[in-house]
């Protein structure tokens, strides 16, 4: 019989070889389903990797019932990779998984909404029931979850006067990391509609005082023009 996935006499070559086995599970989609009660174990386990493959192939099942441990994960894992790998596993579940979502979106803790921002924005056109509390997450403090609920929403709903106001608003923010963000929804919106009231504002901002707001909306005017026929 197996042992504990954390039993003190396996070996790092046992805990590698459990961790290719659950991502040899993820392969097999919904054909995984038998192998829940032990990824469900796996993710209890001290070693990140595995509980970040069995996130994962989790996920690949698309179960409901893997629902509550993986939101679990997301609230509580002390690994953010196994955070994002289980909110990746949430949205492949697909349309069931938004009200869940959504009720992530009123917990307490910034870094909890911002992630079920990026799980909704993954599940895509099926989480249009979300859209309205995503609308609501635009007025956060928190530019992350912004960022976040603005990208959510364009991928749900390609409602680009909800989605481009906060990325042009986040050019200027100082984490570099946001702004790239921000800078690929102005794009990817550009390239799509482009909105005249976008490319207005990108026009005002092309000769900002901030160099990195000058640049960035210089570079999106390119871009998005090279874009239209």
């Amino acid at each position: 019989s197996l042992q504990p996935f954390d039993a003190p006499c396996l070996t790092d070559a046992d805990r590698e070889l459990r961790t290719s086995a659950a991502e040899v599970l993820t392969l097999f989609g919904a054909s995984a389903a038998p192998a829940i009660p032990v990824l469900l174990e796996a993710l209890r386990s001290n070693d990140e990797r595995l509980r970040s493959a069995a996130a994962a192939a989790l996920g690949a099942t698309a179960s409901p019932i893997i629902l509550n441990p993986l939101v679990d994960v997301v609230q509580f894992d002390a690994s953010p990779a196994v955070r994002d790998a289980a909110v990746t596993a949430i949205a492949r579940i697909g349309r069931p998984a938004v009200p869940t979502l959504v009720e992530l979106l009123r917990d307490n803790d910034d870094e909890i909404r911002a992630r079920a921002t990026e799980g909704l924005r993954l599940i895509g056109p099926a989480a249009m029931a979300a859209v309205p509390d995503l609308k609501r997450s635009l007025g956060e403090v928190s530019p992350t979850v912004r960022l976040g609920a603005a990208e959510a929403i364009w991928a749900i709903s390609s409602d680009a006067a909800a989605s481009y106001p906060t990325a042009i608003a986040l050019l200027a923010e100082p984490d570099r990391t946001l702004r790239m963000r921000a800078h690929r929804l102005i794009l990817t919106i550009g390239r799509t509609s482009a909105p005249p009231e976008m490319i207005a504002e990108l026009e005002r901002l092309a000769v900002s005082r901030d160099p990195r707001v000058r640049q960035a909306a210089y570079i999106a005017l390119r871009e998005i023009a090279q874009e239209q026929p």
